[in-house]
């Protein structure tokens, strides 16, 4: 079974997604909490597909 493992440079990345997510959702005029809530969601949405990756490691090769 293949494990992932992120960078700190990607974990970097996703605080840097979920801040501007965040900013954005407030900006299209959410309430902050809501705001919080979406951007985070999304962040997990983002991390589950890149999750599955691990699970076809060799789908495309010979």
């Amino acid at each position: 079974m293949w494990s992932l493992e992120y960078s700190i440079e990607a974990e970097r990345d996703f605080e840097l997604i979920f801040d501007y997510l965040f900013a954005v959702y407030s900006d299209l005029g959410e309430h902050p909490d809501e705001a919080l809530e979406h951007a985070a969601g999304r962040i997990r949405e983002l991390r589950l597909s890149i999750g599955r990756l691990a699970e076809t490691p060799h789908i495309g090769t010979l």
